[in-house]
């Protein structure tokens, strides 16, 4: 039996980046990992978004909210923990530009993690094919976007392969782009009169406008058809979505259908930062539309503080070398915690439960129902704390 793990969105916020500096000028990033990386050991091979460009201090590292960039020792730490490969499409691959892609890349071979989604050269930009004692697993990585209308940074014709999208990058006609980001007066004007005339829709944040999507598609096609080509197993990592949501959006839905449709296998998706739901009960065609955040500083010193968003899924696609399919599919729930040395780690949560005392135990075994019940779309009241959680591959309820 294969074991294929996935994780949610890694990344550093700036807040945090001084809490990983050791005196010696150095960064440690190991204690992030140190409480899963036995869990690592049990897998063939594990999945992580890679939510940071990991350009160098030249670039700068995160200074401010929402523009990161990671010193590569993240890297290293997630490499030695034992992840072996990162999805790099995301909305946060061109914080530091083109040349911050390409230098996360060239970090990311020096290091010795594999890579997909984003891409130096057209060939590179191909899905990654991963061999397991003999069977072929093909990965895709795809994003809705890479905050362009924010950061400036378009692709131009020809260069689609430096970053996979799912349709135009955000607000690519600049009138529309004046209209909704500028802070010229004209625009905020006619922006405060858009939010009255018109308030559901001035609510849809920038990134889930809708854009022109038909070259992305057709590009799409052809990954996904390489990859069916390739491999005998197919997966996707889909970065798309909102922020927070308690449900996948309608257009999330949308691409995964499409996806599955036209020959991809699986689903694994991130970057709504809290653990949604799945249908796992369909073995052939597994979906996680959201894993959560691996780690981060939301739900512990930064709000939401109501969505669980510490949360987040450890999920295991066990495959059968003979049939190539999946055989069982399990999770567990993992928690970031908020050391006294201000130091944030990711641990599994039923380690925590088994070490707490009565009253906090009680705390995290309702919060350990909570991410269950998110992550199966059930609303169980006797979800009693597991390491691992099994679904069944005929009625696709948990095996206790």
């Amino acid at each position: 039996m294969i074991r294929v793990s996935f994780i949610g969105d890694v990344m550093c916020e700036y807040t945090r980046l001084e809490t990983y500096h050791r005196p010696e000028g150095e960064y440690d990033f190991s204690p992030l990992f140190s409480d899963v990386k036995d869990d690592f050991a049990k897998s063939d091979l594990v999945v992580a978004n890679l939510e940071t460009p990991m350009a160098g201090e030249a670039l700068r590292y995160s200074w401010r909210d929402y523009q990161f960039n990671t010193p590569e020792q993240l890297g290293v730490a997630m490499r030695d923990a034992g992840i072996a490969v990162v999805s790099t499409a995301n909305n946060h691959v061109l914080d530091r530009g083109f040349e911050g892609l390409e230098k996360t890349l060239e970090t990311l071979d020096a290091i010795g993690l594999r890579h997909t989604g984003s891409a130096r050269s057209e060939e590179e930009s191909r899905p990654l094919v991963a061999e397991i004692r003999g069977m072929r697993i093909g990965l895709l990585s795809y994003t809705y976007g890479t905050e362009a209308c924010y950061n400036g940074y378009y692709l131009k014709p020809g260069e689609e392969y430096r970053v996979n999208l799912l349709r135009n990058q955000e607000l690519t006609n600049p009138v529309r782009r004046c209209f909704f980001v500028s802070k010229r007066w004209l625009p905020r004007a006619l922006r405060a009169v858009y939010r009255r005339v018109l308030p559901k829709q001035a609510r849809r944040p920038v990134g889930e406008l809708k854009e022109k999507d038909a070259r992305q598609k057709a590009r799409l096609l052809e990954d996904i058809r390489y990859a069916r080509a390739h491999s005998d197993y197919v997966i996707m990592c889909l970065h798309c979505g909102g922020q927070f949501n308690d449900a996948p959006t309608e257009y999330t839905r949308a691409v995964v259908a499409f996806c599955l449709k036209n020959g991809v296998d699986a689903v694994v998706g991130n970057h709504e930062h809290r653990i949604q739901g799945s249908r796992l009960e369909d073995k052939d065609h597994p979906v996680a539309y959201c894993l959560g955040n691996f780690t981060s500083n939301y739900g512990i010193d930064r709000k939401p503080y109501d969505k669980n968003a510490e949360c987040s899924i450890l999920l295991n696609l066990y495959l059968d070398e003979e049939t190539k399919r999946v055989q069982d599919v399990g999770f567990a729930v993992l928690v970031s915690v908020k050391g006294e040395d201000g130091v944030i780690r990711t641990q599994p949560l039923y380690d925590r439960i088994c070490s707490a005392g009565e009253r906090e135990r009680r705390e995290l075994c309702e919060k350990n129902q909570k991410a269950v019940n998110a992550f199966l779309g059930t609303e169980r009241r006797d979800v009693a704390p597991q390491k691992e959680y099994f679904v069944s591959q005929v009625t696709g309820r948990m095996r206790e």
